[in-house]
């Protein structure tokens, strides 16, 4: 059996660069397709607000996200 030894971490960004911002919106594109995906005009507030997290790996520029619910801040 072979263990995996990787480091992740959580990250509660206060704002999304342009780069940043443009790979959520992909991420949505393809975990939602259609009018599901969340768009600029919601990811720019709802991440000022402090309600995205970022998953990330130790050296990966690439992350997965989530939105954060007030039941998570309890």
């Amino acid at each position: 059996m072979e263990t995996l030894n990787k480091t992740y971490y959580v990250e509660v960004p206060a704002s999304l660069n342009p780069e940043q911002l443009k790979m959520m919106m992909e991420l949505e594109k393809d975990a939602f397709p259609g009018l599901g995906a969340v768009d600029e005009q919601a990811l720019v507030p709802l991440t000022r607000y402090g309600k995205l997290i970022q998953y990330r790996q130790q050296n990966d520029p690439s992350a997965d996200c989530g939105l954060r619910s007030d039941e998570s801040l309890q």
